[in-house]
This record gives structure tokens, sequence and C-alpha cells, in this order.
């Protein structure tokens, strides 16, 4: 193309991932609709990969001087989070500290399931704490489909895997808390997730949000994302738009209780619909479904029939074709 020059057309959308933590332990949006509001729009002809977790730890790298524009302490606000995922504060969180500075500072370590409080939730049985749990999983699932740009699941998060302990055992890893959340593929889990009601939930969830990502136009990256500011700190809001104009809302709770957003969503939207959960989308997903089964197979073998015809040398007419 015409493009030039030292670049990279595809990045880690790193500062997303932290602030969806942040927000999620806050249950507040504010510093994240802030910060992504000051991230200059990137180039048409580039693209995001948006993640929940990775190999790789979890900086707190968030900008102080927006913090600071909210009224809180950037350290003291970090110390919070820190203690959210890693002391159980508020939380059922089971992450660690990585590298951490002498003013207590420092990056996260753990799974995604581990973090969400998936884990100390089946050690206590709490089934209030397991289905809040898996919610945060499966929002978190919820937002990178929905950005726009290449969506990444990291290897074990579609079935909640949890913490891995015996990296402790292992002489050349024990030093590094990272591993917590490098394990292999459980594959007991993977294979057999009718005996695993907590993981075939969270399964099954991706599976259906996959399917709805695929068959909504809007969802491609085609740097039209619009932040809203809803009037609820609880809620993260974000509007998508596809090639025929038609919009999608995405707006995602980051508490963990009900609440409700402004009337002027309903007073703007009022032929809105849920596509998670609406009949007439689930109609359309079965159609283009049976298509691909039916149709296309079909209109291959014809394909192939006909071009076997034409390549018959004693076809008459048939340079014609």
């Amino acid at each position: 193309g015409d493009a030039a020059g030292n670049e990279c057309d595809v990045a880690y959308n790193a500062t997303f991932m932290a602030l969806s933590w942040e927000a999620i332990a806050s249950q507040n949006t504010d510093l994240l609709r802030k910060s992504m509001n000051v991230v200059p729009k990137k180039p048409t002809n580039t693209t995001w990969i948006n993640y929940a977790r990775c190999h790789d730890d979890i900086g707190l790298g968030f900008e102080d001087y927006l913090i600071h524009e909210l009224g809180k302490n950037p350290l003291q606000h970090r110390l919070y989070m820190l203690k959210y995922y890693c002391d159980g504060q508020e939380n059922f969180g089971k992450g660690f500290r990585f590298m951490q500075e002498p003013n207590g500072n420092a990056r996260l370590s753990g799974s995604m399931a581990s973090l969400c409080g998936l884990e100390k939730a089946i050690e206590l049985n709490d089934e209030y704490q397991i289905n809040l749990a898996i919610k945060k999983i499966n929002l978190q699932h919820a937002i990178i489909l929905s950005l726009g740009g290449i969506p990444m699941i990291y290897s074990g998060d579609e079935i909640a895997t949890l913490n891995y302990y015996d990296y402790l055992n292992e002489e050349d890893k024990k030093h590094d808390n990272r591993w917590l959340h490098r394990p292999m593929m459980n594959w007991e889990i993977a294979q057999n997730l009718e005996s695993y009601p907590f993981q075939k939930t969270v399964f099954d969830s991706l599976k259906k949000m996959i399917e709805v990502r695929k068959n909504t136009l809007a969802f491609e990256d085609r740097n039209d994302l619009e932040w809203i500011d809803s009037g609820n700190s609880h809620l993260l809001v974000y509007k998508k738009t596809d090639k025929t104009g038609k919009n999608i809302w995405i707006i995602a709770n980051l508490s963990p209780y009900e609440t409700v957003f402004a009337g002027w969503f309903i007073g703007i939207n009022k032929n809105a619909r849920n596509i998670l959960t609406d009949e007439t989308f689930k109609k359309a997903l079965f159609n283009t479904v049976l298509y691909l089964i039916i149709q296309v197979p079909i209109m291959i073998l014809l394909a192939l029939a006909i071009s076997s015809m034409l390549n018959n040398k004693k076809l008459k007419f048939r340079g014609f074709f």
C-alpha cells in the first residue's frame, strides 16, 4: 500500500487490559473511559489485539495525572487493587504480587479464573461467589470480543483454568510466580467438560459469544469505537457501527449488583434488542449456520462436478465455456 516508514500494524492493547482489571476492582469505569479518551486514534490500517490475560504479569500502568484528576492518590489506588486481588479485600481473588517495590506497589500474577474469584469460591463451596466469578470471566470475554480488532483468548481461559501451584516444585521456575498462569493445558477438564459444570458454563458461554461476534458486522474493526458516558460509573458503555449504519451498544456492568442506565438510551433506542438473547437474532444465526452446513457444500460439489465436465475433451462446445 501507500504506508511507509517504521510501523507496527498490530499491537497488544495492554493499557485497556490493565484498566479492565482496575474497573472490576473499583467497580467504577471512570478511569478506564478517561484513559481511553486520551489515547490517540489509531491509523485505519492498524488494529489492536484485545485480551484479558496472557503469559505475562499485569502491570498497573495507569497515568498518574488521570488518577489525580479523579481525586485519588495514584499509589494508594494501586495498593487498593493489589489488596483486592491478592489479599481478599472485598473479593475472592487469589492473585500474587510480582516484582514488589519498597513502597508496596507491584505487578500482578494469577490466572483469569483465580483472579476473578473462582478458585477460592470453589474451595469454600460458595454458590453465590462461584456464579459471580463466572460472570466476571464472561464479562471480560464479552468485552474483548466486542471492542473490534483481534480478540485473544489466552490458553486455558476458555475452560476457566485455575492457578497452577506445582511450579513451586520446579527448581528453575519456583522463584517466578508468573508460572501460576502458565500451566500446560488441562486435557482432563477440556475433554470431560460434562464432569466439570463451572468450566463447562464458561466454555459454552464463550462459544456463544464467539458466534455472536462472527455474525455481527459491527464488531469488525472499522476504527469506529465510541466511548459513551452513560451517567452511571458502574457501567462501561461503548458503541460500534456496521457498514450499513446500524449501531451496536455494548453495556457492561462492572459492579456485582444490578444497576440502571440513563433514560436517554431508552429514549433514542425504542427498537433496541439484546443480541445475546433476542430470538430474531438467534433465528438469523441458525439460518447462517444452516446455510454453511447445507448450501455451501452443495455449491462446492456442484462446482466440482461442472469443472470435471468441462475438463472432458469430448464435450461439445467446450471452448465456449
